[in-house]
């Protein structure tokens, strides 16, 4: 268990219920014998159990030295026969895993027969815990909280359990998947009403025949004939039969089924197949006898007479890739040799090709005779990459952008071949932007700009004339016009550099020498293309030596 969670749980038996109890033991009374523990250390409590007349020594460990907890009032078990045997009405409470994947053990002195092991306040509603053990189960008792999901495995959720592992056994192995608060643990074994057996032998390969004896009637866990004391099984695994005498008293016990004869084939067959194809290994026409003995020493004599007839071969290609809009054309090769051939497309059209404009799995069935061949090719429609629509604008703003609306495109813009999303015109006209996704599918958009375009100065926030011939002058560029003069004042407001030119350029220096780093405010005089306007841009820019 996780948690914290009360020690102690009672309960009140009304006399009816006792009634029904005592009727149930005078007709069945299961005999159990429980450990009657005594020396309990850091990891591991010790203690006897009388067998027989014979005291078995039982040692159990544990990741947490254990305590001791009174068990027999506990409300989960009141049902269950053996409760008011344990002795001194207690049990050892430990924990039984202090990691993922932690072992406890039990061990028995000598071999017992059929031990009983219980289980209570394993795990928590909030934190189930998983037990493995190494050796087949049958549960004999589930107070609650109890999954048992195999012969091998059970999970708690505040679970209380008992189990019973059929057999002779000396030490079982508990495996947990996670630490656990505390569980109530204590070992015992039953002594059955009546002696239940299951004998196996095989009477064929594949299969194993369970015979199961001691009753009057049984129920097994699965196989052919579930409800027989003889059931044919199929497959390995753990079977679990309960048996039934005539006083209505039930006993089950378990066999553990590691393997099984493969099923072997005694037959003569005349088998008529196509080309391509085989039947039980061959593959050309011919008369075969095989004499086979499997691993189980079963026997098979097979005589085959077999005849091959041609089978029309198909090559239909790969799977095609097309854009939204477009067609492909399905177009099969049939290979030479093959005659009077009929086509069946998964259309339903019956021509030698098609043409498909859908995306999905195309299935094509050529006949030749009574040989038949099918193979299938998928066809994938891509999307279209998104986009705005074509637009016509003035030249306000002198940057196209393509407007794609996928995050993954490429660009190609006409008639300038730049591949950029946006692009910076200087002219009106019919501007085109070829886009394309990662499918490789595209699509054109137009832009058509009327009107002049505006004049625009760009300048660099700095400029470093350090004589590395990389941006050592401070110049500007005017669109769709002409540059007049450049002014370079410096924080005082004095003049450093002036020029009347159409590409004024400073380097840094003043009368030949070089002006100190810092921030320089200028002013550009400027005219539009086709304008007599002289415009003015202002600025500052950065010198970094």
């Amino acid at each position: 268990m996780l948690g914290s969670k009360p020690f102690y749980k009672y309960w009140l038996l009304g006399t009816f219920f006792v009634f029904q109890l005592c009727e149930v033991y005078s007709q069945c009374k299961p005999m159990y014998v429980w450990t009657n523990w005594q020396n309990y250390t850091h990891d591991q409590t010790i203690g006897t159990i009388e067998l027989k007349n014979k005291q078995i020594m039982v040692r159990m460990s544990f990741s947490y030295p254990p305590l001791f907890q009174y068990i027999s009032d506990f409300s989960p078990f009141l049902q269950f026969d053996g409760i008011t045997t344990i002795p001194n009405k207690h049990v050892p409470m430990v924990t039984l895993a202090s990691t993922k994947g932690s072992q406890s053990v039990v061990c028995f002195s000598e071999p017992v027969t059929n031990p009983v092991l219980l289980l209570s306040s394993l795990g928590s509603v909030n934190s189930k815990v998983t037990l493995r053990f190494s050796e087949p189960y049958i549960p004999l008792h589930n107070g609650g909280g109890t999954t048992f999901f195999d012969s091998f495995t059970l999970l708690g959720a505040e679970g209380n359990a008992v189990v019973e592992f059929p057999g002779t056994f000396t030490c079982i192995t508990i495996t947990a998947d996670k630490p656990e608060f505390y569980t109530l643990v204590t070992w015992g074994a039953l002594d059955p009403y009546f002696p239940v057996y299951i004998a196996n032998s095989s009477n064929q390969c594949g299969s194993l025949t369970l015979t199961a004896s001691g009753g009057t009637s049984y129920q097994w866990s699965g196989g052919r004939n579930p409800s027989s004391a003889t059931n044919t099984v199929t497959t390995t695994g753990v079977y679990s039969v309960t048996a039934t005498n005539q006083a209505g008293c039930k006993v089950a016990t378990l066999k553990n089924i590691q393997s099984i004869p493969k099923t072997t084939l005694t037959s003569t067959v005349n088998k008529t197949i196509c080309q391509g194809e085989s039947y039980l290994g061959y593959t050309t026409s011919g008369r075969y006898v095989d004499s086979l003995k499997t691993m189980y020493d079963c026997d098979s004599l097979r005589t085959l007479q077999l005849t091959v007839l041609e089978k029309p071969r198909i090559l239909l290609g790969n799977q095609k890739e097309i854009c939204q809009g477009q067609s492909t054309t399905l177009n099969p090769i049939i290979p030479s040799g093959s005659s009077s051939i009929a086509y069946q497309w998964s259309t339903g059209e019956s021509t030698a090709n098609i043409a498909v404009t859908q995306a999905g799995v195309y299935t094509l069935t050529v006949v030749s005779g009574i040989c038949s061949s099918t193979t299938s090719t998928s066809v994938t429609v891509q999307p279209l990459p998104r986009a705005l629509a074509d637009e016509v604008r003035s030249c306000d703003n002198p940057i196209l952008s393509a407007d794609g609306l996928d995050s993954t495109l490429t660009y190609l813009w006409e008639p300038s071949g730049e591949t950029a999303s946006t692009i910076q015109i200087h002219q009106p006209g019919t501007y085109k932007v070829r886009l394309t996704n990662s499918f490789g599918c595209s699509l054109t958009r137009t832009i058509q700009i009327t009107g002049a375009c505006p004049s625009n100065a760009f300048a660099p926030d700095s400029f470093t004339p350090n004589g590395d011939q990389i941006n050592d002058r401070f110049r500007l560029f005017v669109t769709n016009g002409s540059q007049i003069r450049l002014t370079i004042y410096n924080r005082w407001g004095d003049v450093v550099y002036s020029e009347e030119s159409a590409n004024p350029q400073w380097n840094g220096q003043l009368k030949g020498e070089d002006c100190p780093i810092g921030t320089y405010s200028y002013s550009l005089f400027y005219k539009p293309m086709g304008s007599n306007e002289v415009l003015e841009h202002r600025g500052s820019v950065l010198l970094i030596r």
